[in-house]
């Protein structure tokens, strides 16, 4: 494999695990709404940035990493749906001890759709950078408010291994509604 084109959009695919990443997405697309298409595990850094018309991206249940800075720049994205049941952050480079950064920078994002049920599936670092966190509805599967709400992680200080917490990092979130999954985004 290698890199090809799919409807206007780069990607990169590995023929021996079937990975297939998405390198970039047109900053000056006219579309308002893109679906990633189902396969795609991997969104890589600026996939998606400085992409002037897009107001929802929905990724599909295969993507389950976003690479630090893939969501950046976006001045007009207002949802953001993650049908994945994990998701998890990836480094651009290496050497760096964290990951951070993943989504930046889209003041009128409002509403986050997470599938996943279990919130230990989800690293909460893909969102913890968010500009305005406190005004961003998070909505989760029906039954599911009360375990985001409730969920806590462990977080210990770089310099003192001995100085650890647990924190409620879902609330963040000022509000989280639940949502049928099954009514939602045409499935």
């Amino acid at each position: 494999f290698g890199y090809f084109s799919y409807k206007g959009v780069l990607f990169f695919g590995f023929e021996w695990d079937e990975c297939i990443e998405l390198e970039k997405y047109p900053s000056m697309k006219d579309r308002s709404t893109y679906q990633i298409p189902s396969g795609t595990q991997i969104t890589k850094y600026g996939a998606f940035s400085n992409c002037k018309f897009l107001h929802k991206l929905i990724f599909p249940e295969t993507c389950g990493v976003i690479t630090e800075g893939s969501i950046c720049g976006c001045p007009e994205l207002e949802t953001l749906v993650f049908r994945s049941q994990g998701l998890d952050g990836e480094r651009v480079h290496h050497m760096d001890l964290y990951w951070g950064d993943v989504i930046t920078n889209c003041p009128k994002l409002k509403d986050i759709y997470l599938y996943a049920e279990n919130p230990e599936n989800i690293a909460f670092g893909v969102f913890e950078k968010l500009d305005n966190m406190s005004e961003i509805v998070l909505h989760v599967p029906c039954f599911c408010a009360k375990k985001y709400r409730d969920y806590e992680e462990e977080y210990c200080s770089m310099y003192d291994n001995n100085d650890k917490k647990d924190v409620k990092v879902w609330r963040e979130f000022k509000r989280i509604e639940e949502f049928d999954p099954i009514d939602m985004f045409g499935e």
